[in-house]
């Protein structure tokens, strides 16, 4: 499945602009998309995802485009690597509950999941256990700076259940 400009404006609310720029930001320029040339540029559902969270952290996070562009780079790989990309969860259909990625002045990224939880009936208290992955050598110690908490489960959900009532492009294109 690809999505073009058109689709991915249309499904997440942007505007047409806006997706051009931040793919060409994150993806870089497509040799083939050329105005001159007529051809729609088509995104892969990961490709997708990229421009999508690089939207959320320049929206939702307030981060610059640049900067947003280096920590979305950074982590990209870490995120394939723990099976965290729409192409890997969708022949499962089942998202990972509970997943943060935190980033820090540093640059520091850590992964962390929440695998159980217990609720304790006397006190009321609930007592998580939790899976830290640190993706960086460094450390928070003596640190200052923005502390960003992103869940990972919404964004993954509301972007698989966007695209999942997505047109195919070139279907409902008619070509004059």
């Amino acid at each position: 499945m690809k999505l073009a400009n058109r689709d991915m404006a249309k499904g997440f609310g942007f505007t047409l602009p806006q997706v051009r720029r931040w793919a060409v930001l994150v993806l870089g320029i497509d040799p083939l998309a050329d105005k001159g040339k007529g051809t729609i540029r088509e995104y892969s559902i990961d490709e997708s995802f990229k421009i999508y969270m690089v939207s959320k952290l320049i929206n939702c996070y307030r981060m610059g485009l640049n900067e947003a562009k280096q920590h979305l780079n950074n982590v990209w790989p870490h995120l394939s690597e723990h099976n965290l990309l729409p192409s890997q969860i969708m022949p499962t259909k089942t998202i990972p509950p509970e997943v943060y990625l935190y980033i820090a002045p540093g640059p520091y990224y850590e992964l962390q999941w929440i695998i159980d939880t217990q609720e304790e009936i006397p006190n009321r208290e609930t007592i998580k256990h939790v899976k830290h992955i640190a993706l960086s050598d460094y450390s928070l110690r003596g640190q200052y700076g923005p502390l960003w908490i992103i869940g990972l489960q919404f964004p993954l959900a509301l972007f698989l259940n966007r695209i999942s009532h997505a047109p195919v492009p070139g279907n409902q294109r008619k070509l004059l």
